[in-house]
């Protein structure tokens, strides 16, 4: 329990949330959904936005391992379509689009 009020706390500290009190008290969204986005509470919470947050690593290995310069590419390209993902859903997204196939994903986060 000390975690999510760990999270709680930070969200409302940067002013996401707030805290309602009474007997139908709660959290609520000080900001609305579509103005949310998955990648700057990411941030907050828990720090870079990608599972693959080890891009300095893959970047130097570009340089320096000419061996596995096409895996590093890979992994830069991995972390920066998740990070893109990421910045481009809001909270709106999750909570009022059905699930969508394939296409529809694909077509929403390519630039």
């Amino acid at each position: 329990m000390k975690f999510l009020q760990s999270i709680l706390l930070e969200l409302k500290n940067a002013r996401m949330i707030a805290s309602v009190r009474g007997a139908k008290g709660g959290y609520e969204l000080r900001r609305d959904a579509k103005d949310l986005r998955l990648g700057e509470i990411i941030r907050l919470v828990d720090g870079p936005c990608s599972p693959f947050d080890a891009q300095d690593f893959f970047a130097k290995g570009l340089s320096s391992d000419r061996r596995h310069q096409a895996l590093c590419e890979l992994f830069i390209d991995l972390h920066d379509a998740s990070v893109r993902i990421f910045d481009n859903t809001t909270l709106a997204d999750l909570i009022s689009e059905p699930a969508c196939g394939q296409a529809a994903r694909e077509s929403k986060y390519t630039t």
